[in-house]
């Protein structure tokens, strides 16, 4: 039981709750719009943050059970826990 409260507390702080709908803004809240690739963001820091991290850069995580790449590592703690979690020895 308290491996799924800390489970659980893990996923709440990264985001493995959130449903793609809860993440998505409507044209009036995004007010940043990304100059490279057409992402809007809410919060201009967000958008400082892709440019700086994520728009046109090679993505630094790289899962080594599958090929799986990104820039944040949150995604890649996502995408560990929810795909590859069971498989650990």
């Amino acid at each position: 039981m308290a491996f799924f409260v800390i489970f659980f507390t893990f996923c709440c702080r990264i985001g493995l709750n959130r449903t793609a709908d809860e993440v998505t803004y409507t044209e009036g809240e995004a007010r940043y719009k990304c100059d490279n690739c057409g992402r809007s963001y809410k919060n201009k820091c967000t958008l400082t943050q892709h440019s700086r991290n994520e728009c046109g850069q090679i993505p630094q995580f790289e899962c080594n059970i599958c090929d799986y790449k990104c820039n944040r590592k949150s995604n890649f703690k996502r995408h560990y826990i929810l795909l590859h979690y069971k498989e650990l020895p």
